[in-house]
């Protein structure tokens, strides 16, 4: 049988254990998955749209940078949708700090409720408004465990993922209360839109006061200006504007460029006076709108984003210290690093852009005064220009400024979110946790393989003989007969229970009958040349059946030979003796002490077609008795009076007797029990007998026959 054989008829042979296991943990796991408290699981979606429209045309400020689809940034989302800020606006929305499970305890403390009654008895009325302002002090304090114990709570049930490659965020939250999980998943969803509407309202409000400020500005310079020009035409008795001179045709285009370069200067002022004041304020750079927009920038984050996922498995895989570890640590460090040197790089570029602006403006203005020096001498009119131009300037800037900050303040109110939720979680139909199926499944998985695992460990472990061919491996001797257990249904009759060769006398062509008629057939065949007389029945320990067979044998040969003489050998338990009822008669030990005469040592027995001699007196030395040179003169006058003798013999690891008693017998037969009697003993058992003379087969007794069919066929041919 090769190794797949094997393994095959292993399962096959415990297929009920292996079932009957499977079976036991599939229940054991729905058993344990009904103790656990059902988890409901609602979920809903949240689709990123930066693409929104501008309601206000061409000319809106947009106070925020718009939303970027990258990897890093919908992480963001997650990390921000995850925040405990956002948490806690839920959790404060829905009053979770005094809801049970979240915030409050399902049931206070034997301890704290006998405190409480302590402190109440020991309260008296001088002490009622420190106590007032006591309790109205821990009442806070309970109110801020209780929010962060919901939190944490909230924390526990949520997770947050993006929705394949698509950029679409789901909420998934669970709880045990499936209305609590939909309507948290919903309230999570629309506290992440209005944190977005919130921030995006600040960073308007934020871009209207620098607006407010530079229109300000604009507005006093604006005023002053035309204090100028009002008070140079009253200085100078001018009504009207002086006409022109040949040189006046430069004007008007060097005036366009001035405009222009003033409206520029003052808008690289307002951004660098923007970054200042985060750099002053200790604010993020990186909310700086040229920062935002940079694309070196967003090149540097999405970096990031990479290195902190590789930071994060390295470090789940290995630990913080591990090299691997620390390298890609360090590689976060410079990344950082880049950033803010590439920031600060932006902030230096919007100083030079503003400190060349201020330069081209200057060189107009210097342009400017020499044309008019050019194109006319006249000194006043030239100084009229000058101030009417600067007033035209700063009008130009000051209305502009103003519409751009009606826009902005417009824009904040009616801002567009940049995501939406596009499908509202609804109450779950059945639970997520756990699951039925999936613990049924476990159970199944780990119930065949512990299953097949105690299938295949009882296989090894297992101490007995089950099949002819593990015999003959094991022992090196051929089996002669696989006997099959006789049961009690086969051994009753009317007068109650026969013995086993009353049976084989009744049912000669039974199962039983014919494995010992072969077992008698095979002996006799072991030596052609020899035909064995004398048959010594021997096992290795009691209870193996070898009486049994002993007498079986004696009955098929009687049926067969004229003379048959079952001689009980065992001088210590007798069992031959007992059975036949021959207690107290003469016997063997008669016949080799000379106190008995052959023809009294030798009974006929009832309903058999055999002689017996029996035990006859007790013995102490069984062993001397049985070695003894009138043993053997016993055993050749018993061939010459008997055409078939059989020798039941006792167990050869109770005492010497067996080996003793076989150097008189022509052929050994050794028993075993089937899928009972030890290997080594056996072995050990069988190399003893053989020391004294050579076994010539085994029997496979008391087999199970329809147990043995898992294993192979019980005949052996």
């Amino acid at each position: 049988m090769n190794n797949l054989d094997w393994y095959l008829a292993v399962l096959f042979r415990h297929a009920r254990l292996i079932l009957v296991t499977a079976g036991v943990s599939i229940g054991s796991a729905l058993f344990f998955s009904s103790l656990i408290i059902p988890q409901y699981t609602a979920s809903a979606q949240i689709l990123l749209d930066p693409k929104r429209q501008n309601l206000l045309g061409p000319d809106a400020i947009s106070a925020t940078s718009e939303l970027l689809l990258d990897a890093a940034s919908i992480d963001g989302q997650i990390v921000i949708i995850k925040s405990r800020s956002l948490l806690t606006r839920v959790a404060e929305e829905f009053g979770l700090a005094y809801e049970l499970g979240f915030g409050v305890a399902l049931q206070p403390s034997l301890l704290s409720r006998i405190k409480s009654q302590i402190m109440r008895t020991k309260t008296n009325d001088d002490d009622d408004i420190v106590g007032s302002v006591k309790i109205g002090v821990d009442q806070k304090e309970q109110l801020k465990r209780g929010v962060l114990r919901a939190v944490n709570v909230l924390q526990g049930g949520l997770s947050v993922a993006r929705v394949g490659r698509a950029n679409v965020l789901e909420i998934k939250y669970s709880s045990p209360d499936r209305q609590k999980a939909a309507d948290i998943a919903n309230a999570l969803a629309d506290a992440y839109i209005a944190d977005q509407m919130d921030s995006r309202r600040q960073a308007a409000l934020r871009a209207s006061e620098l607006l407010a400020d530079i229109i300000q500005r604009l507005g006093t310079e604006l005023r002053a200006s035309e204090a100028r020009v009002a008070r140079f035409r009253s200085e100078n008795n001018l009504v009207s504007a002086i006409p022109g001179t040949p040189g006046e045709q430069q004007v008007p285009e060097l005036n366009s460029k001035l405009l222009a370069a003033r409206a520029e200067t003052t808008e690289k002022k307002a951004k660098y006076d923007q970054a200042q004041r985060v750099v002053a304020e200790g604010g993020n750079l990186q909310s700086i709108p040229d920062v935002i927009h940079s694309g070196v920038i967003s090149a540097l984050r999405s970096a990031r984003a990479e290195i902190s996922r590789r930071e994060a498995d390295l470090t789940a895989k290995y630990g913080e210290r591990h090299p691997a570890v620390v390298s890609v640590h360090a590689e976060l460090l410079a990344n950082e690093q880049q950033i803010k040197a590439e920031v600060s790089r932006i902030i230096t570029n919007l100083k030079n852009d503003y400190d060349v602006a201020k330069m081209r403006e200057a060189s107009l203005e210097q342009s400017l005064g020499v044309s008019g020096n050019d194109r006319t001498d006249s000194t006043v009119a030239m100084r009229l220009r000058e101030l009417e131009r600067i007033v035209n300037t700063n009008k130009a800037l000051y209305d502009l400024y103003l519409t751009k900050a009606k826009i902005s303040d417009e824009q904040a109110n009616i801002e567009i979110p940049q995501a939406r939720v596009i499908a509202r979680a609804t109450l779950p139909d059945s639970p997520s946790y756990p699951s039925k199926s999936r613990f049924a499944s476990l159970g199944l998985v780990f119930g065949l393989v512990g299953g097949v695992g105690v299938a295949f460990l009882t296989e090894l472990l297992r101490a007995g003989f089950v099949t002819p061919q593990e015999v003959e491996r094991e022992l090196g001797r051929l089996v002669l007969a696989s006997v099959p257990s006789l049961t009690e249904s086969d051994l009753k009759a009317s007068g109650g229970l026969i013995l086993p060769h009353i049976y084989l006398a009744k049912k000669p062509v039974s199962r039983f009958g014919e494995e010992i008629r072969a077992l008698r057939a095979r002996v006799q065949m072991c030596d052609a040349g020899n035909v064995p007389k004398i048959v010594q029945v021997a096992s290795a320990l009691r209870h193996e059946g070898k009486t049994t067979i002993a007498m079986s044998v004696a009955q098929s040969a009687g049926m067969t030979f004229r003379r048959v003489l079952l001689v009980d050998a065992d001088l210590r338990l007798s069992a031959i003796t007992k059975t036949f009822g021959l207690m107290g008669k003469p016997g063997l030990v008669d016949l080799l002490l000379g106190s008995t005469s052959f023809e009294s040592a030798i009974h006929k027995a009832a309903d058999a077609p055999f002689f017996i001699i029996g035990r006859g007196t007790s013995t102490a030395n069984a062993p001397d008795l049985l070695a003894s040179n009138r043993m053997e003169a016993l055993f050749q006058q018993l061939k010459a009076a008997f055409d078939y003798i059989v020798l039941d013999s006792p167990a050869i690891e109770m005492v010497i007797d067996a080996t003793v008693l076989a150097k008189c017998a022509d052929k050994v037969v050794f028993v075993t029990q089937w899928n009972k009697t030890p290997r080594n003993i056996a072995a050990q058992a069988l190399r003893q007998l053989q020391r004294q003379k050579e076994v010539a087969g085994i029997v496979l007794n008391q087999v199970d026959v329809e147990l043995s069919r898992r294993y192979t066929s019980y005949n052996h041919a």
